[in-house]
């Protein structure tokens, strides 16, 4: 399997294509930023993708490389390196957040980021102690915590 893309499943851009094929390009990249949150869910995409890499080492030992290759990327970084249509849209609606949004938001991205890496460093030295024998407890649990807290985290944030 390849490394995560820029366009991932069921991102809102693919939805805006998939509801007409034909759409005009910049109705289908204004989809891209959620008009609620003025950000762009593909990003967050990410770390669902990390997430299930993850939960598919122990039946796809091969997906091991790909898991390695994740690291972290900033909101900026990721519309800067895109090639989604919408890319610009993302960049000038993040530049508008207020500054405690973004602030409260990049804080969040952060925390992810320390338990996505954290994660991945788990199954790193399981993977050069052990190969890619099965654990007798799973590395795939510190991920399962991740998102449990990352979801806490953004309750408590959010609210």
């Amino acid at each position: 399997m390849a490394a995560p893309t820029m366009i991932s499943s069921g991102s809102d851009f693919e939805r805006a294509g998939a509801a007409g094929g034909a759409a005009p390009l910049n109705t289908r990249a204004s989809a891209l930023v959620n008009p609620a949150s003025r950000l762009a869910n593909d990003y967050l995409n990410l770390f669902n993708e990390i997430v299930m890499l993850i939960e598919q080492l122990p039946s796809m030992p091969e997906l091991i490389d790909d898991v390695f290759a994740w690291r972290p990327t900033t909101y900026q970084d990721y519309f800067t390196r895109s090639i989604l249509p919408g890319r610009g849209s993302a960049l000038e609606a993040y530049a508008a957040l207020s500054q405690t949004f973004r602030r409260d938001f990049e804080a969040i991205v952060e925390e992810l980021d320390r338990m996505a890496v954290g994660a991945i460093a788990a199954i790193r030295r399981h993977h050069k102690t052990k190969g890619n024998a099965g654990p007798t407890h799973s590395p795939v649990s510190a991920p399962a915590r991740a998102k449990r807290c990352a979801k806490s985290s953004i309750a408590r944030r959010s609210s």
